[in-house]
């Protein structure tokens, strides 16, 4: 199920990655941009200042630091980069991943984006209970 928090955060990244050019947004796997794209919020009020460059100063979700975070660590750094990351926004990046890509291979992934099946490729971090109490109204 894609929550609204991840869909104003995918609203945001696209923000930010429209401010890439080209050869950087290729780069990006091709599933992945179809799946922020597909469950993004079109009404979402997104605002990036062009003129800030820190991430971390601009007004966008955690949500959104954390799969700009993914995106920067697995597509864009270089070993020699990755290495002089701060640990956070590696855990940051890891932790994005699991939860667009859960378990699934790229390959997987793209698959499950070209059916329009995007409710399995994002895990919920909800409390047991609550998924528990949501299971149970949905069975009365």
């Amino acid at each position: 199920m894609v929550t609204k928090e991840y869909a104003i955060a995918a609203a945001e990244v696209n923000k930010v990655l429209s401010y890439l050019p080209n050869y950087e947004i290729e780069k990006i796997p091709e599933s992945l941009r179809e799946f922020l794209q597909k469950i993004e919020n079109k009404n979402a009020n997104v605002y990036i200042d062009p003129t800030i460059v820190s991430l971390h100063d601009q007004k966008v979700s955690p949500k959104a630091k954390e799969i700009l975070a993914m995106i920067y660590t697995y597509y864009f750094a270089s070993l020699e980069e990755i290495t002089d990351l701060p640990h956070e926004m590696i855990e940051e990046a890891k932790e994005a991943s699991k939860e667009i890509f859960g378990d699934k291979t790229q390959a997987e992934f793209a698959e499950n984006v070209e059916k329009g099946d995007i409710e399995i490729a994002i895990m919920t971090k909800e409390p047991w209970y609550k998924r528990l109490f949501s299971w149970i109204k949905w069975k009365k």
